[in-house]
C-alpha cells in the first residue's frame, strides 16, 4: 500500500461537483440523493473549494442556535456555497503515494482529498476509498474457492 499511487484507487469517473453558482439547497440535494459526503466546488474548471455534509450541518445548527427560521429560500437567499465551503482545499496529484495521502488526511483531520493536475480536478479520494483498499488487502478474494460438497447448492 505504501508504494501505490492515489490514481490507482481514486474516483475519476462521474465525479459530481458543485459550481460556485450552485445554491446550498442544490448541494443538499446532491448529498441526499447521490449519497455524497463531499462536493468539490469549481469556478469554471478550477477547484476553489470543497463543501461537506458537515459544513451544512454546522450552518443549520448555527442558524437554529440563533433562533433563525430555516427554509430552502432562507438558505439560498442568505448564504452562498462560498460562505460555508472550505476555500482552497488541500489537494494532491494523481502520482501521490497512498501513504502520503493518508498522512495528509490524518494530520489535516479531513475525510476527502481532491486529486488535481494544476488545480484542475481529475479525481477524488475519500476515507471510504482507503477503507475499501484496506478491506481488499486484508481479505483478498479467494481464487481457489469451489463448492464440491454433494447435495448443497442450487
Amino acid at each position: 500500500m505504501t508504494q501505490a499511487r492515489v490514481k490507482s484507487i481514486m474516483t475519476d469517473e462521474n465525479i459530481i461537483v458543485a459550481s460556485v453558482n450552485n445554491t446550498i439547497s442544490e448541494a443538499i440535494h446532491f448529498f441526499a440523493n447521490k449519497h455524497l459526503q463531499h462536493l468539490p466546488v469549481l469556478d469554471g474548471e478550477n477547484l476553489i473549494g470543497i463543501i461537506s455534509v458537515n459544513d451544512v450541518v454546522h450552518l443549520t445548527a448555527q442558524m437554529l442556535a440563533n433562533g433563525e427560521f430555516i427554509s430552502k429560500e432562507v438558505l439560498n437567499n442568505k448564504y452562498a456555497l462560498k460562505d460555508i465551503m472550505t476555500p482552497n482545499p488541500v489537494w494532491v496529484a494523481p502520482e501521490t503515494s497512498i501513504a502520503d495521502a493518508l498522512s495528509i488526511l490524518v494530520k489535516g483531520n479531513i475525510q476527502c482529498l481532491p486529486i488535481c493536475v494544476e488545480n484542475k480536478l481529475v479525481g477524488i479520494l475519500s476515507s471510504k476509498d482507503l477503507i475499501k483498499l484496506y478491506a481488499r488487502e486484508e481479505n483478498p478474494p479467494h481464487t481457489n474457492f469451489e463448492i464440491s460438497t454433494p447435495g448443497f447448492g442450487i
